[in-house]
């Protein structure tokens, strides 16, 4: 008898979990084509899905604002291209804790507790300039409290700027949340403009700035960085601070698993040299971080002493940008 009835529970438990899941996946919205993925901006803080590959080949991409759900179900937002910041502002923090209102470009301006999972951008390109404050990446260029997950992204990402805080990402430029389970393989270039200022430059192969948990994640990294300031370059992270109040929910984060090859090439002009280049974690300003099971053995950071020519690789024209 007591056998029957754990039978009889354990069916009741399976079919109300197939039921709950059911449930879950109609309650999203199938996106299977360029029109669908633009209406994303209609109702950000929706749950969405992909059916299938979308090609982006006649779209420019213009950054958009979610707090919602999208699961790629394994698929692929194919020939990203975005040339275009979001014409809002977002808030980026630097080092000293100074706060700047900030030029966002990327698939996301801003993702605030939101949840991008399953999806893959190859070849994506993501380019731009700007007189003031800017972050580019893939994904998000900020992220608040928002998960990334088994994500897979290629292609490049390159940004010239003149303000005093910027960055350029795989991933995420700035903020908090989560990468996990993901692969990136990127040409990163940042290129400050203004020889004037002395400017916070970051750059990641995952994440530029921010305090995030980061973990499973392989970078295979192509980075550059002309910099009349100071530098933070990691193949996985920019630079790891806690930019917020510290709570218990985000009293420490994890960086383990991740694996990081390729090579960053940058200079440092300044006198007040700091010149931060590392594998894993350009630098670290924080002691609410656990590191473990990290591989970097297979980057090269290369320094150069020469301020005259932006940094840019094999084949780009330098002859079209000027600094001031």
């Amino acid at each position: 008898m007591k056998k029957r009835l754990f039978r009889l529970l354990a069916a009741a438990v399976f079919l109300s979990v197939l039921f709950s899941s059911a449930l879950c996946e109609d309650s999203f919205v199938h996106i299977s084509d360029a029109a669908g993925l633009l209406r994303l901006s209609e109702d950000p803080s929706g749950s969405y899905i992909l059916d299938n590959d979308i090609d982006l080949s006649d779209v420019e991409w213009t950054p958009i604002r979610f707090s919602g759900t999208l699961d790629g179900n394994g698929h692929s937002i194919l020939h990203l291209s975005i040339h275009a910041f979001d014409p809002e502002t977002g808030r980026t923090v630097d080092g000293n804790g100074y706060k700047y209102k900030t030029n966002l470009m990327g698939f996301f301006s801003v993702a605030e507790n939101a949840v991008v999972r399953n999806l893959s951008f190859p070849d994506a390109v993501v380019s731009g300039t700007s007189g003031d404050h800017a972050f580019a990446a893939v994904v998000a260029a900020v992220s608040t409290h928002s998960v990334f997950e088994n994500l897979s992204v290629s292609g490049s990402v390159c940004l010239f700027c003149g303000g005093r805080m910027g960055g350029v990402a795989g991933i995420v430029g700035f903020g908090t949340g989560s990468v996990s389970d993901s692969t990136a393989d990127l040409t990163l270039i940042y290129a400050d403009t203004d020889k004037k200022k002395k400017c916070e430059q970051f750059l990641g192969g995952a994440v530029a700035n921010g305090f995030m948990d980061v973990t499973g994640v392989t970078v295979r990294i192509d980075g550059y960085a002309s910099v009349y300031g100071y530098a933070h370059c990691g193949g996985l992270i920019g630079m790891h601070r806690q930019h917020e109040k510290r709570t218990r929910a985000n009293a420490i984060t994890h960086v383990s698993g991740n694996t990081v090859t390729g090579e960053i090439t940058f200079f440092e002009k300044n006198r007040d040299r700091r010149a931060y280049c590392k594998g894993i974690m350009g630098e670290r300003l924080n002691k609410y971080v656990k590191m473990e099971n990290n591989d970097d053995s297979g980057f090269t950071r290369n320094e150069i002493r020469k301020y005259d020519e932006i940094l840019l690789p094999e084949g780009w024209e330098s002859a079209q940008w000027q600094v001031n």
